[in-house]
C-alpha cells in the first residue's frame, strides 16, 4: 500500500458563513440580481489566502482525490458552521487547482473560549479517473 500525502496547517481565524453573509446588487447593464461576498466574508477570504500561501506548496496534483478535516474553533456557539469559504480559500491560495477534488468532508465545530482557530488536514485518497476523450 502506497503512502498516503498528507497536508496541514492552523490559522488564526474565524470563518465566516458563505450562506449567510452575501449583499444583493443589480447588474446596471441587464438589470438581474445577484449576490456578492460581504464585507466580512471578503476580509477573511483575503486573510485565509495570506496564511495558506505561506505554506505551499502541497504534495498534491490536479488528479488527486481529496479528504478534507476541519475543526473550527469559534468564539461563542452564535455562529452557523460552514466552512464553504474554507474550500474556496483553499483553491484561491493554490493549495489545490480545484476544490472539486476534495470528495470526501470532515468537519467539526467547537465552541472553546480562546482565540478562533481553523485547523485545516488534507489528505489525498486516491487519484480521480482521467477521462480524456478525442475531440474532433
Amino acid at each position: 500500500m502506497c503512502e498516503q500525502a498528507t497536508w496541514s496547517i492552523e490559522l488564526p481565524l474565524c470563518p465566516e458563513s458563505k450562506s449567510n453573509s452575501g449583499r444583493q446588487f443589480v447588474n446596471r447593464r441587464t438589470g438581474k440580481p445577484f449576490k456578492a461576498k460581504s464585507e466580512q466574508a471578503c476580509t477573511f477570504m483575503r486573510d485565509a489566502v495570506m496564511h495558506l500561501r505561506a505554506y505551499r506548496p502541497a504534495p498534491f496534483d490536479r488528479n488527486d482525490m481529496i479528504r478534507a478535516d476541519i475543526v473550527v474553533r469559534y468564539p461563542n456557539h452564535r455562529r452557523d458552521f460552514d466552512v464553504e469559504l474554507v474550500y474556496d480559500a483553499i483553491q484561491k491560495a493554490g493549495i489545490l487547482p480545484n476544490d472539486r477534488q476534495i470528495r470526501e468532508k470532515y468537519g467539526r465545530a467547537e465552541d472553546e473560549t480562546g482565540e478562533p482557530r481553523i485547523r485545516i488536514k488534507l489528505t489525498k485518497i486516491g487519484t480521480l479517473p482521467w477521462q480524456s476523450k478525442a475531440r474532433g
